[in-house]
């Protein structure tokens, strides 16, 4: 009996790299089991976004060949596609990426050869068929956290996806409660959990004490914290971090898992750590993918305070804003999608966020959180 495994011919592939790796990526990944080889067209601006691809290719054992051509140089183009490809079958050209001229240059390659090509309109989630004939298929949602982010040059070191413990949990609707009645609230719980970060979990009160320790009593019934005179000892590292503003990334955490099937959502996390090729440090609050895109959310309780003063200048929601903004530029790309979740907001924050194409859930909104994110996607 023949062994068709053997038998089965192997496809080589051949895409042209620009600055966005996920439409050369897709088809590969959907034949990855039929792929030996695959010829990576770039020019020489593309060395960096090569050199991911190429890592990529290494991690699916498929075999590659660098073609350096010209963005603008139709004949060089054509000689070196004809030189350094063979006439064989089962090659399939991914005609998405470069400049028009490397399309133009592609097509009539395939066109001569008789090659089958294709193209991913990733707008309309659909791949198409060009030669030799035109056909349209929908575009597989296949997309997770580490395929995505590995196509802009990262990985993960380390991420959470389990859900909160009840203990933290139970505390959050309370929290949520005083976003709207008392935000001062936030700033002296922020305040006083990052002071305790490098105090074994102890801070000291130094003013305003009778009027804090009410403010704070509930947490202490929580068993978030103790207080001891003037003195206030979180419970545990968790606890602090919970407090530091780690609630509300637990709690918009925790409305993604409920909305995962309703949504699409395909793969999340949380406190997601990641290093570029060089090693340089990145870290996200939430991420997640629908449809092969990346969703990045920031989450930030802090807010400029005079409650204690500090040598350290605090951060305000628009520092947020533009860390997020790079962030999303950095790990993304053009299919990321930046949501900044805050307790405060400002006709100032409002317009920088839209001028960053960032959307804003916050204040109020945050009680009905999983409606709000409903309407964003």
């Amino acid at each position: 009996m023949p062994n068709i495994a053997k038998e089965r011919k192997m496809e080589k592939h051949i895409v042209i790299i620009s600055e966005q790796l996920i439409p050369n990526f897709i088809p590969l990944y959907l034949n990855k089991e039929k792929i030996n080889f695959v010829y990576i067209i770039a020019t020489s601006q593309m060395k960096k976004k090569y050199e991911i691809f190429a890592q990529i290719c290494s991690t699916y054992n498929w075999k590659c060949q660098k073609i350096e051509v010209s963005s603008y140089n139709y004949p060089e183009i054509i000689e070196k596609l004809n030189k350094h490809i063979p006439q064989e079958e089962n090659l399939h050209f991914n005609l998405t990426g470069g400049t028009k001229m490397m399309t133009i240059s592609a097509y009539e390659f395939c066109q001569k050869r008789k090659i089958r090509s294709l193209y991913v309109d990733t707008a309309n989630q659909k791949i198409l068929q060009i030669t030799p004939e035109f056909k349209e298929t929908p575009l597989p949602d296949i997309l997770d956290l580490e395929n995505y982010l590995s196509l802009y040059g990262y990985k993960i070191k380390s991420k959470e996806t389990k859900k909160p413990e009840k203990k933290f949990l139970a505390s959050i609707p309370e929290l949520l409660n005083i976003v709207c009645k008392n935000k001062n609230f936030f700033s002296i719980l922020n305040y006083l959990s990052s002071q305790a970060n490098n105090s074994n979990n102890k801070v000291m009160i130094k003013k305003n004490s009778t009027y804090i320790k009410k403010q704070l009593s509930f947490l202490q019934e929580r068993k978030m914290l103790n207080i001891n005179k003037d003195t206030i000892i979180f419970t545990g590292e968790k606890e602090r971090f919970f407090c530091n503003g780690g609630w509300l990334e637990d709690y918009v955490f925790t409305c993604l898992l409920e909305l995962k099937e309703e949504i699409g959502i395909k793969d999340l996390a949380k406190n997601i750590k990641v290093v570029d090729l060089e090693e340089n440090k990145n870290e996200l609050d939430i991420a997640f993918c629908i449809k092969n895109k990346l969703y990045i959310i920031e989450c930030k309780t802090t807010k400029k305070t005079d409650f204690e003063s500090s040598k350290k200048p605090l951060k305000t929601d628009v520092d947020y804003l533009y860390k997020l903004e790079s962030i999303k530029n950095k790990v993304a790309g053009i299919y990321g999608y930046p949501i900044f979740i805050g307790l405060h907001t400002s006709d100032n924050l409002i317009q920088r966020a839209r001028s960053w194409g960032i959307r804003i859930i916050s204040d109020k909104k945050l009680k009905n959180l999983k409606e709000e994110i409903k309407k964003l996607l």
